[in-house]
C-alpha cells in the first residue's frame, strides 16, 4: 500500500479475530481478546478482500477521508474556510505523527466528526427535529463505546455543555431534552450490541473478557504512582504545549463570546468553541 500499514500487535489481533469470525468462530469464546466487538466487525471486510494489508489500507483510507470531509464542511461553514484549512492542517499533522492504522481510536474519528457536525447543526438552528438529531448523536456515541469505552470523552463533553445550559440559558429545558434523547440513542445502540452477543451465546464470555478483565487491567498498581508516572512522561514540553493550547482556546472562546451577532453561525461558534475547551 502507498502508506505502510504493517499490522502492529493490536491490529494483528483484530485482523485475526475478524478472520475467525468469517470462519464461523465466536468472539471471546473461540478466540480471545479484550476489546468490544465493533473493531472486529469493521475488520471483516478488510480480511474478506483476501489481502488484509490492502483491505485494511482501503478501509482506513475511506474512513478517514469521510471524517476529514465532514470536519472540513463543519469548520468551513461555522468558522470560515481560512480557519478550516488551518484547523484541518493541524489535525492531519498530529494524525500523521500518531497514526498506526486499524486502531479503535482512529476508527472513532468518523463518529466523532459526525457528532460534532450534528451538534453544530443544532446550535445553528438547522435541525428541525432536534430530538431525532440528538438521538443520532447519542447513537454515534454508542458506536464509539462499542469500539473502546475510553473513546466517549467527546460525548461526555457534549453532555456537560447541554446540561450546563451556558450557551442559551433561556433554552435550558430544551437542552436537557436533547441530552435525554442522546442518552436514549446511545442506549439503543449499546442494547442492540448486547442483544446480538446474547443471541450468539457469548455474553458471559464478553463480560469476562471486556469488563472484568479490563477493570482488573486498569486497576493494576497504585493509581497515584501511575498518575505521577504519566505526568512525568508528558514532560515539560508536553505540558507547555497543553498550556499554550488551553490559552489559545480561551482566547478564541472569549473572542466569539464577546462579539455575538444575529448570524446563526455565531451560536455555533460559541457551542463548538466551548465544547472544544471542555474536551481539551
Amino acid at each position: 500500500p502507498p502508506v505502510g500499514l504493517t499490522p502492529n500487535r493490536d491490529s494483528g489481533v483484530f485482523l485475526y479475530v475478524a478472520d475467525a469470525l468469517l470462519d464461523g468462530h465466536a468472539p471471546y469464546a473461540d478466540v480471545w481478546d479484550h476489546k468490544p466487538p465493533l473493531i472486529y466487525l469493521l475488520d471483516t471486510p478488510a480480511v474478506a478482500l483476501g489481502s488484509p494489508a490492502w483491505g485494511t489500507w482501503v478501509l482506513v483510507a475511506v474512513w478517514l477521508a469521510l471524517a476529514v470531509w465532514i470536519l472540513s464542511s463543519l469548520l468551513g461553514t461555522v468558522f470560515g474556510w481560512p480557519a478550516a484549512r488551518w484547523g484541518l492542517a493541524a489535525c492531519l499533522v498530529l494524525l500523521s505523527l500518531t497514526f498506526k492504522g486499524n486502531l479503535p481510536e482512529e476508527f472513532a474519528l468518523l463518529p466523532q466528526a459526525g457528532a460534532l457536525a450534528l451538534v453544530g447543526r443544532i446550535a445553528m438552528g438547522d435541525a428541525r427535529r432536534t430530538g431525532l438529531v440528538s438521538a443520532c448523536i447519542g447513537a454515534l456515541g454508542g458506536l464509539a463505546l462499542l469500539l473502546k469505552p475510553t473513546l466517549i470523552g467527546l460525548w461526555l463533553a457534549v453532555a456537560i455543555l447541554w446540561a450546563s445550559g451556558i450557551i442559551q440559558p433561556a433554552k435550558r429545558r430544551r437542552a436537557l431534552s436533547q441530552l435525554f434523547a442522546a442518552g436514549a440513542g446511545g442506549l439503543a445502540v449499546v442494547g442492540l450490541g448486547v442483544a446480538v452477543l446474547a443471541l450468539a451465546g457469548v455474553l458471559p464470555d464478553f463480560w469476562s473478557s471486556v469488563v472484568v478483565y479490563n477493570l482488573a487491567y486498569a486497576a493494576g498498581g497504585d493509581r497515584w504512582t501511575r498518575l505521577l508516572q504519566g505526568v512525568g512522561e508528558v514532560g515539560a514540553v508536553g505540558w507547555l504545549a497543553l498550556l499554550c493550547g488551553g490559552v489559545l482556546y480561551l482566547l478564541g472562546l472569549c473572542a466569539v463570546w464577546r462579539h455575538p451577532t444575529q448570524d446563526p453561525r455565531s451560536s455555533a461558534r460559541r457551542a463548538l468553541g466551548l465544547l472544544a475547551l471542555i474536551d481539551l
